[in-house]
């Protein structure tokens, strides 16, 4: 099988690793970075290492059997320890007791020098690929090389699973949830090539036949994967913005032109909403100033909205869940544009209306919508509640906008002497 998916997962991981580099070395430094930054160093050269390719090279560079693989596992070994503390350091809660750093890194340590002794005592040579096992696995050195690092991983995988699954429900962060879910899904990729690899080993070791799959790179992929996944989980926070900043702004964008309907009719005749014009190329500012000033707006057409049309809203919240929310965004529509004509006829020929301060606002108002009841108002505490209301409502400002260009359109005009 050729090495090419194993070479695509390894530039994966060395990307993630990457960014994470870059946001470690820009920030102050502390022990849960350290941790962090020897968790991606080992792994990175680790899943180097681990190549088919380079394993023999290290082996006759060096002119020891078997040093290419247990530096290989050595660092894999190394970046699990690191991984277990920094993942401890995040999940642990309020009170409890320091993750016992000392005691992991001495059994990681232990680990390593069996590792070792079994492996480069056994002095058996790694020219054999992915049959590695098959050929020397009945040698109790080579057994007890491999079982020695699948306990170790075992035993991280299982402990990480307990915390992740843990954790998971408990974060409202977007992206540490969505992090804490890939390392849940690592662990189980992880734990099913922990399973397959042990299986294999004793099979070989008792002599048995070997199972489907074990001299060909579909094991080994299956281990880069979970590690990947682990890796995506632990460092997303770094490289999650970066990777969606595109997305993200052609979302932006695409808001501002469903709000545009709404604040152009409200800036059109209250210019001084526009208070601070924002850097062009900062398209969440503009969203952000933009959202502020149709509230701004809503909240100065407070005395103009009508008494009939604002009992109508009061009735549809009322209704409740037999009101749909274009419904309700239709009515406060109706009451946008009515408020929009009375101040425009209580301004006069001018069209100039005496300056708004702080004290002629409503007292009882929430600075967000021209019904104080509704339950739907853009005040909640997540900006993404504010967008939905407010694009719904622009949405239905522009039908209503169109409805009545298209009424002037058929009235007939006066008819001719």
């Amino acid at each position: 099988m050729s090495e090419l998916p194993y070479w695509v997962a390894v530039a994966v991981i060395w990307g993630m690793a990457l960014c994470t580099f870059r946001n470690l070395v820009r920030n102050r430094r502390s022990p849960q970075r350290l941790v962090n930054g020897v968790y991606l160093a080992a792994l990175s050269l680790g899943v180097v290492a681990m190549s088919q390719r380079v394993r023999p090279v290290i082996d006759r560079v060096a002119d020891v059997p078997g040093l290419g693989r247990w530096l290989a596992f050595s660092l894999l070994t190394v970046a699990t320890c690191a991984y277990w503390i920094l993942v401890t350091y995040v999940t642990g809660r309020p009170g409890a007791p320091p993750p016992r750093i000392r005691a992991r890194v001495t059994t990681a340590g232990v680990v390593i020098v069996v590792m070792g002794v079994s492996l480069l005592g056994d002095g058996s040579l790694d020219d054999s690929h992915f049959h590695f096992i098959a050929m020397y696995g009945n040698r109790p050195g080579i057994a007890g090389f491999f079982l020695a690092y699948l306990a170790y991983d075992a035993a991280m995988l299982i402990d990480m699973l307990r915390l992740g699954r843990r954790c998971v429900g408990h974060t409202r962060q977007p992206y540490l949830r969505l992090g804490m879910r890939l390392l849940v899904l690592g662990n189980f990729c992880g734990l099913a090539y922990v399973a397959y690899a042990v299986v294999t080993v004793l099979i070989r070791f008792w002599s048995l036949p070997m199972p489907p799959g074990s001299g060909s790179a579909a094991p080994s992929l299956l281990g880069v994967v979970a590690v990947a996944l682990i890796l995506a989980g632990s460092t997303i926070s770094g490289w999650g913005p970066w990777a969606t900043r595109p997305w993200r702004t052609a979302a932006q964008l695409w808001t501002l032109a469903r709000l545009r309907p709404l604040w152009r009719a409200l800036t059109a005749q209250m210019p001084e909403l526009k208070r601070q014009q924002p850097a062009l190329h900062n398209v969440e500012h503009r969203l952000y100033r933009r959202i502020i000033e149709i509230r701004d707006g809503l909240v100065f057409l407070e005395r103009y909205a009508d008494p009939r049309l604002r009992q109508q809203s009061a009735h549809a919240i009322e209704a409740g869940g037999r009101t749909s929310a274009a419904a309700e965004a239709a009515i406060q529509a109706r009451l946008i544009a009515t408020a929009l004509r009375s101040r425009a006829t209580a301004a006069g020929a001018d069209g100039v209306l005496p300056e708004h301060t702080g004290e002629d606002l409503p007292a009882t108002t929430t600075g967000a919508v021209l019904t104080e009841d509704i339950a739907t108002v853009p005040t909640a505490p997540l900006l993404r509640n504010e967008v939905t209301y407010l694009t719904t409502l622009s949405r239905a400002f522009a039908r209503l906008g169109r409805a009545s260009a298209a009424e002037r359109r058929e009235r007939p005009g006066p008819s001719p002497r």
